[in-house]
């Protein structure tokens, strides 16, 4: 109980200091410390297993409920899934299945809705009940996507924090979780791959390496600090190892930062590497890239414009990094786009406490009375109006995607063999970011009577039709395009949409003439991105196609 466990601890720290006294008898003062002694914790047994009644290393999200919620069974497609994301609390639980499919969670009596997934390939099972009983039973069967979904697509993150990244080990964040650990969190995300890429280390190298399993290839990176901006060394060896100079106060020039970074991706690429900008538009000036090197900004491979860190809405430093991306496009260069998770902590408590404070604050600047200080305050008014937008959000979007894999970089691949496979498709751009949706766009270009296929990131030299695999465990709305000269048009996908057992199937075909009728025909020397969304939890975006008109 906890009154008895803080006792014990407070009673042993004051005998220590000479003091004798009944902290229990103090304790119990506190009422809602008396609370906690009456309630027991439940337990609550998961089992997850396929439609096959095969074991599932699964995600497991558990949801508190307000009182005389509604109960009954739920999949993905149910709309009523999605009241358990604003209920006005951060409190939830993020945890896994095991390799044989069971999890277990300890719970207080009280309304939970329970829900279980493996990533976008998956349905999402959810359920919700009054729990009551000392110890309950809760079986999930998940439904694969078809198989032509994720057809020759590998999902993986990119950008993932390990114990090495604390400050056991020279970092400074918070993260205790171990290379197994964070290897089992991206499977039970239902990722292929994934990059540890602790901070200024390559000490989880070899325990990285060790995690590989008959489903997972582990990717081993680093994170490098430079003082303005942070790089990932993708797929370099440990003893390899590229290390970014930071020079003395008097040395750290414009000029020798360029050349340092010019180094150290040159570096990168030497060693079968992938040299890759980071979160370019963090508000944190240390690890945003530098605007007045933008000159230099090819000398890296990919660049992350999707950070999984914060939510992908208007002014969110990972919108400002599409924003970058999309200016780089204008200007005609093009760097590879991906996502990563950036996790810290794969419970995925991070904001839990920083939500409830400012939660606080709100009610209490909302109770204010007329002649009290802040009353009139113009930064107190637009701060709760922001609030009461931007709360909510924040909220949905730490309850949907906070975690490993929370976004992720689907790789085109004929077959996934090694780390080299991967950095080689990644150069050429064949990749889509999700943070759910299977957004696997392939156009088939006529040239000399041969049919080619053209992924994202290719070049086209004739336009043709784009095939548009897409299936998703959660409703979408709409595709948007954006072309050459920031020209943009969106269509429904409703037309489309055929709802099957636990997942929506969108694929469709864009042709030439839909194009033309969005007056979004094809020019020379033109790019196509494709977004396809329901919300700010639900994205999907493309790498660009490229057409590049050959000699007449």
């Amino acid at each position: 109980m906890k009154i008895d466990k803080y006792a014990e601890i407070l009673e042993e720290w004051s005998r220590g200091r000479g003091n004798f006294l009944d902290v229990k008898k103090v304790l119990s003062l506190d009422e809602e410390m008396k609370e906690s002694e009456t309630k027991e914790r439940l337990i609550v047994y998961i089992q997850t297993r396929d439609i096959n009644e095969i074991p599932l290393l699964t995600e497991i999200r558990c949801y508190p409920l307000a009182e005389n919620s509604w109960c009954g069974s739920l999949d993905g497609t149910d709309e009523r899934i999605e009241e358990a994301y604003q209920t006005g609390s951060m409190e939830f639980i993020r945890t896994m299945t095991d390799e044989t499919g069971y999890g277990i969670l300890f719970l207080e009596p009280g309304w939970y809705q329970i829900e279980v997934s493996k990533g976008s390939a998956y349905s999402v099972e959810a359920r919700r009940f009054r729990l009551e009983e000392s110890q309950t039973i809760l079986q999930y069967h998940l439904k694969p996507l078809p198989g032509e979904a994720k057809k020759d697509w590998y999902a993986g993150d990119l950008h993932h924090h390990s114990v090495f990244s604390s400050r056991l080990y020279g970092g400074t964040d918070p993260v205790i979780e171990t290379p197994v650990q964070i290897r089992d969190s991206m499977r039970a995300a239902g990722l292929d791959f994934g990059a540890l890429s602790d901070h200024h280390n390559v000490l989880d190298h070899e325990l990285w390496e060790k995690t590989r399993t008959s489903d997972f290839i582990p990717i081993l990176s680093k994170e490098i600090s430079t003082g303005r901006g942070h790089v990932i060394s993708l797929n370099v060896k440990k003893h390899e190892d590229v290390i970014y100079r930071i020079g003395t106060v008097e040395e750290r020039t414009d000029e020798y930062l360029r050349k340092e970074f010019c180094r150290i991706a040159e570096e990168i690429r030497e060693k079968g590497g992938i040299a890759q900008l980071n979160h370019p538009r963090d508000p944190q000036k240390a690890i945003s890239w530098n605007p007045d090197f933008m000159d230099i900004i090819t000398i890296f491979d990919t660049i992350e414009i999707w950070n999984g860190s914060k939510p992908m809405v208007l002014e969110s430093s990972s919108a400002k990094a599409v924003e970058m991306w999309i200016e780089m496009l204008e200007s005609g260069v093009y760097l590879p786009g991906t996502t990563g998770s950036d996790t810290h902590n794969i419970r995925c408590d991070d904001y839990q406490s920083f939500y409830k404070d400012t939660k606080k604050l709100v009610q209490r600047l909302k109770q204010r009375k007329e002649g009290d200080l802040p009353w009139e305050d113009k930064d107190v008014v637009r701060f709760l109006s922001e609030s009461e937008v931007l709360l909510p959000l924040f909220e949905k979007w730490a309850k949907r995607n906070l975690s490993s894999g929370g976004v992720r970089t689907f790789v085109h691949m004929d077959s996934f063999q090694n780390g080299d496979h991967l950095i080689r498709e990644m150069k050429k751009g064949h990749m889509t970011l999700s943070d759910g949706p299977l957004l696997f766009p392939v156009m088939e270009s006529a040239v000399s009577d041969e049919n080619l296929r053209i992924l994202p990131g290719d070049t086209a030299i004739e336009p043709g039709t784009i095939h548009v695999s897409l299936y998703a465990n959660r409703k979408l709305k709409a595709i948007l395009l954006l072309k050459k000269g920031r020209k943009m048009a969106d269509y429904s996908l409703a037309p489309y949409e055929k709802e099957e057992e636990g997942y929506f199937n969108y694929s469709h075909e864009l042709t030439l003439e839909m194009l033309k009728e969005m007056d979004m025909a094809w020019k020379e020397e033109d790019y196509l991105v494709m977004i396809a969304f329901y919300d700010y939890t639900n994205i999907a975006i493309s790498n660009p196609f490229f057409l590049k008109k050959g000699e007449d």
